[in-house]
């Protein structure tokens, strides 16, 4: 049986903005170098300030680096809230691809804990 390999850099949540956290795989020995993978962990207040216009706060907010998209495909996906999960808080994830030949694509959810 192989063992799995040791990453010299594993990735971890980077504080980003108040509110935002992120992982920029491109950065990290896991994640391919192109498409640059952007992971985001939003308060729900970050959230909806990002989902008014995801492609000026993306820019705005270099999440690739100073890289400035042109268009940007956006798609939520709400997950069913857990039983008896009252009071907790609300984040969402957010995952991004850029690559230079096309158009920023995201994926996002949300999740009660």
């Amino acid at each position: 049986m192989k063992s799995a390999r040791k990453l010299k850099d594993p990735p971890t949540w980077q504080d980003f903005l108040p509110g935002v956290k992120i992982v920029q795989l491109w950065k990290t020995d896991l994640g391919p170098k192109k498409p640059e993978v952007a992971l985001l962990r939003m308060s729900a207040q970050r959230f909806s300030e990002f989902s008014e216009d995801p492609l000026k706060w993306s820019n705005d907010k270099h999440v690739f680096d100073g890289i400035r998209a042109q268009r940007l495909i956006h798609i939520i996906c709400h997950l069913p809230r857990r039983k008896g999960s009252g009071g907790g808080s609300q984040e969402f994830y957010v995952a991004m691809h850029h690559d230079p030949n096309c158009t920023i694509n995201a994926l996002s959810n949300d999740a009660t804990f």
